[in-house]
């Protein structure tokens, strides 16, 4: 699976899930043909990779392909496969998002069986194998291509030291693609993303994390556009809590981007820097000089159009936990939650900026269920 993904990777291909169903269909024809001794793709005993599929009750998937193998090791049966057009093809194919492997001792070394799967939403039974300990983040872009046409997607990463790594693939119409970004197959590194489409789709990221000692996820909308200003009402670093401020330049050309950090007690903290072309920055407020044990709002502006995004891990209560938001690209005199709940174990907070110079009367109408 690593050397596939690998090679996916290098190729600009989004990396395959290991697919729980798919490896028992593709265990099933390895072992069937260590144990009767043939060497195909069918099966006198299970018949063709179709009926091998319905017989294990796999559904909701669009296309699928199968490559077998005879080789004394991993290293040399994907070096094989790889060297074969049609074998190639499988492996690389950018509509496939899940593979089951199946790898049995036979009379002439090992038998090796490689089922490859596009679904139209990935199963709960794949999934990437964990790499224990340290802290660890998963990412995952959700894309919905809502329209009859199929659309041609490119995903660009910008990491932090201004490298850039893409992969392209297609998703095909009333259907949903899922491409994961974990440690395991990525490594470990910091990254915006931009997401590229032929035609309109809709962008989320998902985020799954153990961070000092805190289990959670958080998920955001993508931004369909930059710009220069941007809001964040919400931000505090006392207790145990942690404040980052992620600014993203898809620009070919540098930023200079100011945050303007207002506290609680109308005291306001500056910090000003460089975020190079197509790359991402990251400001743990924490750090920052003046904020020690504050609560405050913050203003990000830039001489060109960037996006900001505010991440927040926290310990509270006994809870552990994070989440994320896209700043406001502009203010209003208005604004609108449908959520907020009080019972059980709940605390809801309300959080205001006003970044001008004069103080401002605030209304908040909170609309309960009984009207």
């Amino acid at each position: 699976l690593s050397l596939l993904n690998e090679a996916r990777i290098e190729d600009g291909l989004p990396p395959l899930y290991a697919e729980e169903q798919l490896t028992g269909v593709a265990r099933d024809l390895s072992t069937e043909m260590a144990q009767y001794g043939f060497f195909s793709h069918d099966s006198p005993y299970s018949g063709t990779f179709e009926q091998r599929i319905a017989s294990h009750g796999i559904a909701g998937w669009l296309q699928a392909g199968e490559n077998i193998a005879l080789a004394h090791d991993a290293d040399t049966a994907f070096q094989d496969l790889m060297a074969s057009a049609a074998h190639r093809d499988n492996m690389l194919n950018p509509r496939y998002n899940c593979v089951g492997i199946g790898i049995v001792p036979g009379a002439g070394g090992l038998l090796f069986t490689l089922d490859f799967m596009e679904f139209a939403t990935i199963p709960a039974t794949a999934d990437f194998a964990s790499v224990p300990g340290g802290d660890s983040f998963a990412t995952y872009i959700l894309m919905s291509n809502p329209g009859d046409t199929t659309a041609g997607v490119t995903v660009k990463l910008q990491k932090e030291d201004g490298a850039q790594q893409q992969f392209k693939f297609y998703i095909r119409g009333h259907s949903r693609y899922t491409l994961p970004l974990t440690r395991e197959q990525q490594g470990s590194f910091s990254f915006s993303s931009t997401v590229s489409s032929n035609v309109p789709i809709v962008a989320e990221r998902a985020m799954y994390f153990s961070y000092s000692g805190r289990d959670g996820g958080h998920d955001s909308m993508g931004a369909p556009t930059t710009g220069r200003q941007w809001y964040f009402a919400e931000g505090y670093t006392g207790g145990n809590f942690d404040t980052y401020l992620l600014i993203q330049n898809p620009g070919s050309g540098a930023a200079k981007v100011s945050l303007r950090f207002m506290r609680d007690d109308g005291t306001t903290v500056t910090l000003n820097l460089a975020v190079a072309a197509s790359s991402r920055a990251t400001v743990h407020a924490d750090e920052v000089p003046g904020l020690e044990n504050a609560a405050f709002s913050t203003q990000v502006t830039s001489d060109v159009a960037v996006v900001a995004e505010r991440a927040m891990y926290f310990s509270y209560l006994g809870r552990g936990g994070g989440h994320d938001s896209l700043g406001a690209g502009s203010l209003s005199t208005s604004w609108y939650f449908a959520e907020g709940y009080t019972g059980g174990d709940f605390d809801t907070y309300v959080l205001l900026q006003n970044p001008s110079a004069a103080a401002t009367d605030v209304t908040l109408n909170f609309m309960r269920e009984d009207g």
